[in-house]
């Protein structure tokens, strides 16, 4: 997606070092690690509760295409 490679990564973080200093640079790296974590928490919350509500509407197609099976048998329709 982003294309970042090691060394990028490094100079990246070299810059934020020399920008911030280590103490600071410590205080933002655990910042931004628990808005990752809650972010990360959050978009599987999601995908969870969109597959639930997935699988909830296969059934219920599910249910609807029986009875429409068994209403057409019921008639005597093909």
């Amino acid at each position: 997606m982003f294309e970042i490679g090691f060394w990028e990564l490094v100079v990246v973080g070299i810059v934020a070092l020399w920008a911030f200093g280590p103490t600071k640079l410590s205080a933002i790296t655990r910042v931004l690690a628990r808005y990752l974590i809650r972010a990360k928490n959050s978009i599987q919350t999601i995908k969870n509760e969109f597959e639930q509500e997935i699988q909830k509407t296969s059934e219920s197609i599910e249910s609807l295409e029986k009875k429409n099976t068994q209403t057409k048998s019921d008639s005597g329709q093909s």
